[in-house]
């Protein structure tokens, strides 16, 4: 593994940029400004998104001279990222799944009650006509 990462590192180009690397069950990812890559190995079943997420912050510490204290940082953002609340928007996207899943429940509740309200009404329209023909007809018999 230590062989696989000097190649890549050795062909990581100057210059600012990001990029994701595959090798079978790994991903590796890194973050490249002017002289400095951030790097970082993954398996490939972890979020892109976390891995870019944690070398941002990463970059920032080391831009802001966290300096010998940098250890510690590092220690610390990996295990926050390393727990599955890191990633907030697959967060946010559940709770929107659930909220979808919820209305839908209630649309299907409400076409429910629209089509009981249909019935009714139609029950009531053919009272309405019953009583009418029961009126009339008790009138005639009554003269």
């Amino acid at each position: 593994m230590t062989d696989t990462v000097r190649k890549l590192i050795s062909k990581i180009p100057p210059g600012t940029h990001r990029k994701t690397y595959k090798k079978d069950e790994y991903h590796f990812h890194y973050v490249a400004e002017l002289n400095t890559v951030f790097f970082c190995l993954t398996e490939a079943a972890f979020s892109v998104r976390v891995s870019f997420a944690f070398l941002d912050d990463i970059k920032s510490q080391w831009t802001d001279g966290a300096g010998a204290s940098f250890r510690d940082v590092l220690s610390n953002k990996m295990a926050y990222y390393s727990k599955s609340g890191a990633d907030k928007i697959a967060e946010v996207q559940g709770k929107v799944a659930e909220v979808k899943d919820i209305m839908l429940d209630n649309i299907e509740s409400v076409l429910r009650r629209g089509e009981q309200l249909e019935t009714l009404d139609t029950r009531a329209q053919q009272l309405h006509t019953g009583a009418k023909d029961f009126k009339s007809r008790a009138t005639t018999l009554a003269r």
